[in-house]
C-alpha cells in the first residue's frame, strides 16, 4: 500500500476541534460553539454562541499500540483496527485507561474555571 500523507499535529488538532464543533451542532439542542482560543491544559476553549458559555476541550488519542501509527499506519496505509476480539479488548483497555490519566491530570493540573468535556479524536489505530 501507498505511505499516507498525515497531517501535522497542529493541524490535525484543528480539524478534530472542527469536527467536534460540527457534530455537536447535530445533537438535541443544537448548541453551536466557536473555538474560543487554544491553550494546554484543556487543549481548547470553545464558546457557545448563544449563551457566551466556556468549555474547555481536552483531546484524547488512543492508538492499538505505540508504533501503529508510524509502523503500520503512515508506511502502510492501514486504516482501521482488524476485528480481533483480543486487539480490541487491548483496546478497549488502552482508552480506559488513557481516560483515567486525564481524569488524575484534571484534577490536580488543568483549568478547571470552565467546564471541561473529553474528547476522544478519531478511533485512531
Amino acid at each position: 500500500m501507498p505511505s499516507v500523507d498525515w497531517p501535522s499535529k497542529e493541524e490535525a488538532e484543528k480539524w478534530e476541534i472542527q469536527g467536534f464543533i460540527d457534530h455537536y451542532r447535530r445533537l438535541p439542542g443544537q448548541r453551536t460553539f466557536n473555538v474560543a482560543r487554544r491553550q494546554e491544559r484543556p487543549d481548547w476553549i470553545v464558546r457557545d454562541v448563544l449563551t457566551g458559555e466556556l468549555v474547555g476541550v481536552e483531546l484524547i488519542s488512543v492508538y492499538l499500540d505505540d508504533r501503529s501509527v508510524p509502523d503500520r499506519h503512515r508506511r502502510a496505509g492501514e486504516a482501521g483496527i482488524p476485528y480481533q476480539r483480543g486487539e480490541i479488548a487491548a483496546y478497549g483497555r488502552r482508552v480506559a485507561a488513557a481516560v483515567q490519566k486525564k481524569v488524575r491530570l484534571a484534577r490536580t493540573g488543568y483549568d478547571t474555571a470552565v467546564p471541561l468535556v473529553l474528547l476522544s479524536t478519531r478511533m485512531s489505530t
